[in-house]
């Protein structure tokens, strides 16, 4: 397994971006199948790697998409998985482009008259949100612990400070009956 992953990001930097598309998805398709944990660590940080410094997009369907967008939503799909990465991308990601957007006038393509502001760390952001708000509702504490962990791991003051404010308003979506297991958790990072 290891082997076919290893060829799969050795090929990345000189595919193009069609082809890294296509690597990124059936990367996440062998981590969605694995419980290798280092490898899946390796794998993400490669694939975060590529996402901090891609600028490249892809035609996908009626529009556009950046490599950076196609990696946060293989973080966003890998879920517990995925979490460390995000926040990473949250507090690390200063980055901004642009891509094209597509125009259309009654249904038909007309060209590429316009653009749209690609901004990692808000995706990784809302994607947090997203996997969070299902998280609670499955009452699921293991992505809280992963986030904590996440969190901790980071020494900058405050971009560990903005993680945790994002963690207090996480805390939010988990009914009030399910906080004190949430807040035994969080309880070294919400009384910082």
């Amino acid at each position: 397994m290891s082997n076919s992953v290893n060829q799969l990001l050795a090929s990345l930097p000189s595919a193009s971006a069609e082809e890294k598309v296509k690597i990124i998805k059936e990367l996440e398709t062998i981590l969605l199948n694995i419980d290798d944990k280092q490898l899946t660590e390796a794998v993400l940080m490669d694939l975060y790697q590529l996402m901090s410094i891609s600028t490249e997009y892809t035609s996908s369907y009626s529009s556009y998409i950046s490599i950076a967008q196609v990696v946060l939503d293989t973080f966003y799909s890998l879920k517990h998985k995925g979490i460390k990465f995000l926040a990473l991308t949250i507090v690390e990601s200063e980055r901004q482009f642009y891509i094209p957007e597509k125009c259309y006038d009654q249904g038909f393509y007309i060209g590429d008259y316009s653009s749209e502001l690609i901004v990692p760390k808000e995706f990784a952001e809302r994607y947090l949100f997203w996997l969070f708000r299902d998280f609670a509702k499955a009452v699921d504490f293991k992505a809280v612990d992963l986030l904590v962990e996440a969190i901790s791991a980071i020494t900058n003051v405050d971009k560990r400070n903005h993680l945790i404010s994002t963690l207090k308003t996480i805390r939010g979506f988990y009914k009030k009956e399910h906080q004190p297991e949430f807040d035994k958790l969080a309880k070294s990072l919400l009384n910082d």
